[in-house]
């Protein structure tokens, strides 16, 4: 068997580092937070035309005072669950306010009441 030549290695070397490069790019892309569905989990379209205004609702519903019509409750898990009864719109955040969630279900405010508990799906 023939020793490998400094080309090979240096050929070799290269793989590896777009091995790694796409690697680190694929690991990226899959911690993007993912685009929001039509609709939640048994639930109807929010009514946003973009990103953009499914990210404004989402945000609004999370920064509102709990209160009237906005119901709140925290799982043990530690996820916050916001229900607002004018808009029907439900919405999850984690600890630190990361929107998990925001759809409206099709059973409105019980589906909320059943969320106490409920406990962290894998993201």
């Amino acid at each position: 068997m023939n020793a490998p030549t400094g080309r090979t290695f240096q050929m070799l070397r290269w793989i590896v580092v777009l091995a790694v490069a796409l690697a680190l790019i694929g690991r990226f892309v899959l911690m993007r937070p993912a685009a929001p569905r039509a609709g939640g989990p048994s639930g109807a379209p929010v009514g946003a035309a973009s990103e953009q205004a499914y990210l404004r609702l989402a945000q609004t519903l999370r920064d509102r005072p709990a209160g009237g019509d906005v119901l709140e409750l925290v799982r043990a898990d530690g996820v916050t669950c916001r229900f607002d009864r004018a808009s029907g719109l439900f919405g999850a955040f984690d600890a630190d306010g990361t929107i998990r969630t925001l759809f409206r279900p099709n059973a409105g405010e019980s589906y909320f009441r059943r969320q106490a508990g409920r406990t962290a799906e894998a993201p």
